[in-house]
Formats: structure tokens, sequence, C-alpha cells
């Protein structure tokens, strides 16, 4: 049977409605709600539950789970126990959060994240994959940050979030203007663009899929692009052009804005002013090492046709040292460049021509002094003077050879004055430093041994399937 109360409040008259599933507060006579034990009904007045600071709220005792209070002081609010009475865990009543479905009115200085040392985490399937750490490092698909000074750091293990299916890269750019897909600055001493790779892959690839430009750098007065590399078969720089007659790398100094294309190919192109390459060997202008060259240049399909291009060898300088002949060409009547070969010789020889005559039978002639200094002449290694008359005389002799000339007389005691030429040889002299110490070996060497033919085993470095192309043939197969 259900019972009826009637209150009278001489301060203003309230309904009070009692039933036995509920109580029913109103300012008339109102039947509560079939889903509450208490229904308060009205339209100009609100429900106001006790008012506390946080010292009284933290003195309530066994405070029941789902205990509602306001609070009126340190960060004002509505807070309830989503703990146990024997564990409060007071929790604020907001209305901050974040709509799923979008936020307005926003305002100045409102933020998602933590005011701890937390790192933010975004999941996907519970899974996470991207987080802000501690630090301020952003990682995409990776938990723990390489470095606490990148900005931000991605790993492309093969997670939807972090690589693109038709790429496979961790980062893609893309720009359809005249602006760059992937742009980096730095105005201090740091890079603006860093790409490593700590497997076999590539740590910066560019690709320009018209005639654009797939890698370029530009700096005021440092470098342009540099490439490092810690591999004895992996080169810090390669050019590669998949077209049968193109170029793999181009260089261009002293402000040269175009170079020479004969449509042939080349493997390196090089255009300047003064120099088109210069190549150096040794970090030290000091140290002398043997077997070490600034080139080495081989076609590698003829037996001989390669060439050690300024270097050591033993302890012997050379400008190129090669097993294929020296030579030059010279045009013919029908402008034809015909070739002439150099004299080759088992030893290092200076050679010198000249004329004199005799004078009663006899004549010293005196050498070059700069040939003079350069030259060596012993008992082991002696001047070779070959001597052409002019003349009619009874023939002469060669005598009293030293590095500084020689002596002519004519034989059985003649004494015309038969003129004559002559052509010497001699022996090079070893080449001294200023103390005296020899740092390039000559006088004495004959047939010495010489560097081997360069061998080396082809290594593949780049991909010949770009990504645009892999992209296109994936969308072909699909």
């Amino acid at each position: 049977m259900n019972i009826k109360y009637l209150l009278s409040v001489p301060a203003f008259l309230l309904a009070v409605v009692t039933f036995g599933q509920g109580v029913a507060i109103s300012a008339a006579t109102a039947v509560p709600d079939a889903s509450a034990m208490l229904d308060v009904q009205s339209s100009s007045k609100g429900v106001l539950v006790p008012r506390m600071t946080i010292a009284q709220r933290n003195a309530i005792a066994s405070p029941a789970t789902g205990l509602l209070i306001f609070q009126s002081d340190n960060t004002p609010g509505f807070y309830y126990n989503s703990g146990t009475p024997a564990s409060p865990v007071w929790t604020a009543l907001t209305t901050s959060g974040w709509n799923l479905t979008g936020n307005s009115g926003i305002t100045a200085g409102n933020f998602i994240g933590t005011t701890d040392n937390a790192t933010v985490l975004f999941k996907t399937n519970n899974t996470e994959r991207m987080n802000i750490g501690n630090t301020g490092v952003v990682m995409i698909n990776g938990t723990t940050p390489k470095s606490s000074l990148d900005a931000l750091e991605v790993f492309g293990a093969g997670a939807a979030g972090a690589n693109n299916a038709a790429f496979g890269y961790p980062v893609n750019g893309y720009s359809a203007g005249t602006f760059c897909g992937i742009y980096g600055n730095n105005p201090a001493t740091g890079q603006g663009v860093l790409g490593e790779n700590s497997g076999s892959g590539i740590g910066v690839y560019g690709v320009a899929g018209g005639s654009g430009t797939g890698i370029q750098g530009y700096s005021g007065t440092g470098i342009g692009v540099m490439g490092q590399a810690n591999s004895n078969t992996m080169p810090a720089i390669k050019g590669y052009n998949q077209h049968v007659n193109g170029i793999g790398i181009v260089g261009l100094g002293n402000n040269f804005t175009s170079f020479p294309n004969f449509g042939s190919g080349a493997g390196v192109v090089a255009q300047g002013e003064n120099f088109g390459i210069t190549s150096f060997a040794s970090a030290s202008t000091s140290t002398v090492t043997t077997n070490k060259w600034a080139g080495y240049f081989d076609y590698l399909p003829s037996g001989s046709g390669f060439a050690f291009i300024g270097g050591r060898s033993g302890a012997t300088d050379y400008a190129i040292l090669s097993n294929g002949v020296k030579s030059t060409m010279v045009k013919d009547d029908q402008n034809r460049n015909r070739i002439m070969y150099c004299t080759e010789a088992p030893e290092v020889l200076f050679q010198d021509y000249g004329a004199a005559q005799l004078l009663n039978g006899r004549v010293h002639v005196t050498i070059d002094p700069l040939l003079a200094r350069n030259i060596y002449v012993s008992t082991d290694k002696p001047l070779k003077v070959f001597i052409q008359l002019e003349g009619d005389c009874k023939g002469v002799y060669v005598t009293n050879k030293t590095a500084s000339g020689f002596d002519v007389i004519e034989l059985q005691n003649g004494t015309s004055n038969t003129p004559f030429t002559y052509q010497l040889i001699a022996n090079r002299a070893d080449v001294k430093d200023q103390n005296g110490r020899v740092v390039s070996s000559f006088a004495n060497i004959r047939f010495p041994i010489g560097p081997d033919r360069m061998k080396g085993t082809p290594v593949k470095s780049c991909e010949t399937v770009t990504p645009i192309l892999k992209r296109q043939l994936t969308q072909t197969e699909n």
C-alpha cells in the first residue's frame, strides 16, 4: 500500500511525495521517475550539494565510492570518490574534455597533453603508433628515441601509420607546385636534413620523375652536398644513371652553369675554368708512403689499357705508370689524326742534343747547367755521347765525360776544324729535399717492379627501380 505524506514548511511550500519505489521533491505534487530513488523537480531552482574545502573533504571518514561534493578551494569544482572508502580517489568532474566529433570555443592556452613528466601516447587497435616524449621528441612507429636532440623520429618497420604502402619509406614529402616536398633548415652548424641508414639501405634517396632534380644541395660558403661513409666497399657519394648513354655525376666549377655532353655517356663529367678535375692522395704533404696514387683509370675489357696517375711505386715517384703505350697524335694532309709513339727504356733517362766544332782537332763541350744538375754520371752509369760529323776529318772520340761536359778529340792527332752534332743520354739524378734526403729514386733503378692492375668486385649500392616506378608497377599489377 502506498502511503502519502504532506509536509508544510513556513518559509516556502514544498511538496515531498514518497512512494515505495522512490521520493519526489517538487513545488507541487509529483510522481518520481521510475528509474530514480530521488527525483528533484523544479523549473526555477537547482540542487546544492555539500560545499567544503579540500581539507574538509579529505577529513571525511570512509567516503563511499561515488560520494559527490563541491570543493571550494584548490581548483574548485565537483569531485567524486572514484576509489574505495578505504582508499579514496577524489576525481574532478570537468567539462573541459575534448569531444570526439570536434570542439569549438577553445580558449587560448588550452592544450592536449600532460602537466607532469610523462609521455603522451597515441594508439590504434591498442598498439602504440606515435608518442610525444617528455623531452619533446615526436616518435612515429617507435617507442624509444635514438637521441634526445631530435625533433622527429620515424621508423619504417611496416606499420601502416608510418610507411606509405606505395613507396615503403618512413617519410614522404609531396609538393605539386614549385616548392619543396621536404625542406630542412639549420642556421647554425648542424644539418638541415640528415638521412641515416644503419643497415644496407639508403640514408637519403632523391627521385625526379621528369626533368627536375632528385637531390640538390646549395650552400653560400659551405658544402652544397656532402657524403660520408664508413665502408671499404661502398662509396660516400654515388651517381647512377639508368640511361645507356647517361652521365652518372657532373661537377661544375668556376660558376659554370652548363657542361659538354657528347651523348655517349660518362661516369663523371667535370667542367671548370682552370681545372676540370683535381685529385689528391694522402692527407699529409710531408709523410711519404708507397703505392699511393692520385688517380687510377682502367678500360676493363682491354688487356693493358690501365694507368696509375700521380703517385709512388717503390721509392720512385711517377706521373703516369701504365702497361699501355705512351703516344701523341699529329695531323696528316687529310686532317686525320695520326699516332706517334714514345721511346721506352728500362731506366730513367734524360736526353739532349747540340752542335759544336773542332778547333785544331779538339773541343770541350759544356752541358747545359740545368740539365747537368739533374743527371747522374758515374762509372756504373756513364754519360752516353753520340757524335755525327758534318765534314771530312780523321774521325773523333769522346773522353773526359762528366755531368758537366765532355771532350771531343780528332783521331791520329788530327788538327781539322770539322763541325759536328751530338746527342747525349744520361741517367736522371735522384730527387732530394733541402736536407739532402732522397725523396724519389731515379739514378740506379732498372726494370723495377710495378703495381698490378687493380682488381675489384662490382658493387650494387643503388636501386635500379625508383619509388615512382615501383608504385606504377604495383598499380599495374593490382
